[in-house]
C-alpha cells in the first residue's frame, strides 16, 4: 500500500513540474505549498487509502464466498494475497478511467510512449494476470478462479462508477424561489468565433451576431465590464489583479440589480480564471469548486491523480473541469441553482488548455489506437520543439480544439433550446457568448503551439461568438459590427428603463474598440519588434499568492504607466486596426486585418498613434 501511494504522490509531483509557467512557480511559495499538503492530506490519500481498502475487503469477501469455508479461509490470507489484490484493483480502476480519456495518458512516463492499443492490452493482461496469480496462490480450481476474476473485474466497474453516479445526484436546492430570471448570461471561455461557428453555433436558437469583438481579451476583466465597471481603469490591465486591488469591486449594475431585488448569482467551474474570492458580497451567491488559485489543483493537477479526479465533483459544491468531467453537468447546476435569481451568470472554462479528449471525442480522428499518447501532447513553447520534430496532424492542439467545442456545443444546445420553455427562464433575455478567443500559433509549418489567450490583441483573440435568445429577439443573423459591451447596455436598459433593447436598436451603439496590457508572445514566435508590453518570465516572477484563493501581481509600473503601455484597437466592418506602442521610442506598430487575415503593418509616428489612441478611447468610454 505505501508504495503505491507513493507512486500517487510521485505522480502529483511530476504534475507540478509539468504544469510550468505561473503555477510551477507558484508551488515555490509557502501558501501554496501549505494548501498541496492540506489537498493530498485531506483528500487525495484518503480517496486512495479508502478506495483500496473497499476494493480489498470486496475481493476478500466474495472469495471467501467462491472458496465456499467462510471462516477457516480467511486465516489462509497472506499479506501477498492482499497486497496483489489492492495492486489489480488501482492498476484496474486506472485502466478503466484511463479508456475514458485515453489523451491523460501522455502524463505517464513511459507509456507515453507506446501505441494506445499496446497501453490498454498491456495494462489488462497485468490486471489479470496479478489477480490469476493471487488466485491460483490461494488454491482455487480452475472453474472457480475464472469465475473469481471475472467477480474481481465486476467489483472494479463498480467502483469505479460509484464516485460518477454520486456526483450525478442533483444540487443541494436552490435559495428560495424570488421570481422569474430576467438576464440569463452564459458564456464558454476561449471561444473563437470561427471555430463556434464551423462546429455547429450558427444553427442555435436566436439572434446571431457574426461581428462581435471582445474590449479586453481576459475574463476577469471582461467581467467586470459587464458588470457596470469602469472601462478606463477595466481595460488598462491584465488579467491578474494588482496586489493591494482585493479590495470589493464597485459594480453599479450588479448594485442596481441587488437593489430591485434581482439577487444577482454567478456560477463558473474555475474560479481560478476570475479570481472572486473574498469579492462576493455583490452577489446573492457565488459558487465555484474553490476559491481563487486553488482552482487550478482540481482543473489542472487532477488529470495526473484519476481517482481524485472521478471523485471531485462529489466533494465539491459545484462541478469542475477536470478531464473526467461531464460537458453539461455544469450547465445543468447553474441553471437549477438559479431559479429564483433575476440574473444568473454561468461561465465554463470547459476549453481551458491543455484538452485532454475522451475516447469518444479521439473516435473523430479515426484508428486513434495506432497512436502514441505523446503525439497528442502539446508544445508551449518554441523551446519545446525538437529538431526535425514533425507532428501527425492528428495531434494538432487546434484539431483537439475543434473536437472539445464541438462536444460542449452539442452537449449545451438542447439545454439552451429547452429554455424558451422552461418557466423560470422563458421571459428572460438570454445571452450566450464567450468572453475571449484562443490562438494557435505555428512554431513551424507541420507543428502548431498549445491555445494561448490573454497574450495579445487580434482576431484570434478578440472575435468573439455572441447569441441573443429570448422576447424580442428573433432567429436570425445580425451582421453590424458591435462590442461584448452591448451585453451590458442591454442589462442597463432592462435595469434602468425596465424595457427590453431590440435588435433594431443595435446599429445605434459605436463600432467596437479593444484595449489591453499584452504580453510577448517570443516564446512562441520571432517578432522583430520589441513592445511595451509584459513577458511571462516577468509575471510569473511577479505573481503573489496569498492565503484564501487570492493572487496578484506586483507591477512594477504604476496606473497611469500602465494606460501609455496598453495596446488599443478599433474594428469597422470587417477590418480590425490594432495598434501597439514600441518600447524606447514613441512609435506605434499599426497592424490591420480583414477578419482573420493580416492585410498590412507599418511603423507609424507617435503623433499619429496617440491620435488613434484618444480616438479608441473616446469610443470606449461612449459605452459607459
Amino acid at each position: 500500500m505505501a508504495v503505491l501511494l507513493a507512486a500517487a504522490l510521485w505522480t502529483l509531483g511530476r504534475g507540478l513540474e509539468a504544469t510550468g509557467g505561473l503555477l510551477a512557480e507558484a508551488t515555490k511559495m509557502a501558501p501554496v505549498r501549505s494548501f498541496l499538503w492540506s489537498l493530498i492530506i485531506r483528500e487525495i490519500l484518503p480517496i486512495y487509502v479508502i478506495t483500496a481498502l473497499v476494493g480489498l475487503f470486496m475481493c476478500m469477501g466474495i472469495a471467501h464466498i467462491f472458496h465456499g469455508k467462510m471462516v477457516p479461509w480467511i486465516k489462509e490470507w497472506r499479506f501477498i494475497h492482499g497486497f496483489a489484490t489492492v495492486v489489480g484493483v488501482l492498476l484496474g480502476l486506472h485502466l478503466l478511467l484511463w479508456w475514458q480519456v485515453p489523451s491523460t495518458l501522455w502524463l505517464i512516463p513511459l507509456l507515453s510512449q507506446l501505441p494506445f492499443s499496446l497501453i490498454f492490452s498491456s495494462l489488462l493482461l497485468a490486471t489479470l494476470g496479478i489477480w490469476a496469480l493471487a488466485i491460483r496462490s490461494m488454491g482455487f480450481c480452475f472453474r472457480r478462479g475464472v469465475l473469481l476474476l471475472a467477480a474481481w473485474g465486476l467489483i472494479c466497474l463498480v467502483i469505479g462508477r460509484i464516485p460518477f453516479w454520486a456526483s450525478s445526484f442533483p444540487p443541494v436546492s436552490p435559495k428560495s424561489a424570488l421570481g422569474e430570471a430576467k438576464v440569463l448570461m452564459v458564456s464558454l471561455d476561449g471561444l473563437r468565433f470561427d471555430v463556434a461557428q464551423s462546429e455547429g453555433l450558427g444553427s442555435w436558437r436566436g439572434t446571431a451576431f457574426s461581428n462581435v469583438y471582445t474590449p479586453v481579451p481576459a475574463t476577469r476583466l471582461l467581467f467586470g465590464l459587464l458588470w457596470g465597471g469602469n472601462p478606463t481603469q477595466l481595460t488598462a490591465g491584465h488579467a491578474i489583479p494588482p496586489i493591494g486591488d482585493q479590495e470589493e469591486k464597485a459594480y453599479p449594475l450588479l448594485d442596481a440589480a441587488k437593489d430591485r431585488g434581482w439577487a444577482p448569482r454567478f456560477y463558473i467551474d474555475d474560479g481560478g480564471t476570475i479570481g472572486l474570492s473574498g469579492r462576493s458580497s455583490n452577489f446573492d451567491e457565488v459558487l465555484m469548486p474553490a476559491s481563487g488559485w486553488e482552482n487550478f489543483a482540481s482543473s489542472n493537477l487532477a488529470a495526473f491523480v484519476p481517482l481524485f479526479a472521478a471523485w471531485h465533483d462529489a466533494l465539491r459544491l459545484f462541478p469542475g473541469t477536470h478531464p473526467w468531467a461531464s460537458m453539461d453537468t455544469g450547465l445543468k447546476s447553474a441553471l437549477e441553482q438559479g431559479r429564483g435569481s433575476g440574473w444568473v451568470m454561468f461561465h465554463s472554462c470547459l476549453t481551458h488548455q491543455p484538452i485532454y479528449l475522451s475516447r469518444s471525442e479521439l473516435n473523430t480522428l479515426g484508428k486513434w489506437k495506432d497512436l502514441k499518447p505523446s503525439q497528442l501532447r502539446p508544445i508551449g513553447s518554441v523551446w519545446g520543439l525538437s529538431d526535425g520534430q514533425a507532428t501527425d496532424p492528428r495531434g494538432d492542439p487546434l484539431v483537439a480544439y475543434r473536437i472539445r467545442v464541438n462536444s460542449i456545443l452539442s452537449a449545451w444546445r438542447p439545454v439552451w433550446e429547452s429554455l424558451s420553455a422552461d418557466p423560470n427562464y422563458r421571459n428572460a433575455t438570454r445571452f450566450f457568448f464567450s468572453d475571449h478567443g484562443e490562438r494557435f500559433f505555428h512554431l513551424t509549418e507541420s507543428v502548431r503551439a498549445i491555445g494561448v489567450h490573454g497574450y495579445d490583441l487580434d482576431p484570434w483573440e478578440l472575435r468573439v461568438p455572441l447569441v441573443i435568445d429570448g422576447p424580442g429577439w428573433p432567429t436570425g443573423r445580425a451582421q453590424h459590427p458591435t462590442s461584448l459591451l452591448l451585453i451590458r447596455e442591454i442589462i442597463s436598459t432592462r435595469l434602468f428603463k425596465n424595457h427590453g433593447s431590440t435588435l433594431s436598436e443595435v446599429d445605434s451603439y459605436p463600432n467596437p474598440v479593444a484595449r489591453y496590457l499584452t504580453v510577448s508572445t517570443a516564446h512562441l514566435r520571432p517578432n522583430p519588434y520589441t513592445y511595451k508590453e509584459l513577458t511571462s518570465s516577468l509575471m510569473a516572477s511577479e505573481t503573489v499568492i496569498l492565503p484564501g484563493g487570492h493572487w496578484g501581481l506586483h507591477y512594477r509600473i504604476s496606473s497611469e504607466e500602465r494606460g501609455a503601455y496598453t495596446s488599443f484597437a478599433e474594428v469597422t466592418a470587417d477590418s480590425l486596426t490594432v495598434y501597439k506602442p514600441l518600447l524606447d521610442t514613441d512609435q506605434y506598430h499599426k497592424i490591420i486585418y480583414d477578419k482573420y487575415e493580416l492585410k498590412s503593418n507599418q511603423i507609424i509616428s507617435g503623433v499619429e498613434g496617440n491620435l488613434a489612441r484618444r480616438r479608441v478611447m473616446g469610443k470606449l468610454l461612449n459605452w459607459h
